[in-house]
């Protein structure tokens, strides 16, 4: 397994906290309600660091959807093996191999 720089965990790190702020503005207002500039504020960072790691709202769904994607997987997976495998592409499409 490689080990991640001190830089690259934090943008990590970083990234995460995007995820964690703009998922319950998704679930409880829409994606209506999501912005850039909103996750921005309630961050406390300038706009331009949102876009750096994400360069707009429907990326950042993309990652929410791909990691609760992962959360599901994983727990099919633990529950029972007849589902097949379920693997996740660099091109972040989910490709079920059975």
């Amino acid at each position: 397994m490689v080990e991640l720089t001190r830089k690259q965990r934090e943008l990590e790190r970083r990234a995460a906290e995007i995820l964690a702020v703009a998922k319950p503005i998704l679930i409880n207002e829409g994606f209506q309600a999501l912005s850039m500039d909103r996750v921005a504020a309630q961050m406390e960072y300038a706009k331009g660091t949102i876009y750096n790691h994400f360069p707009n709202k429907e990326e950042i769904v993309l990652a929410l959807l791909v990691s609760t994607s992962r959360a599901v997987a994983t727990t099919i997976s633990l529950s029972s093996s007849s589902f097949g495998t379920i693997t996740f592409g660099t091109s972040r499409r989910i490709i079920v191999n059975k």
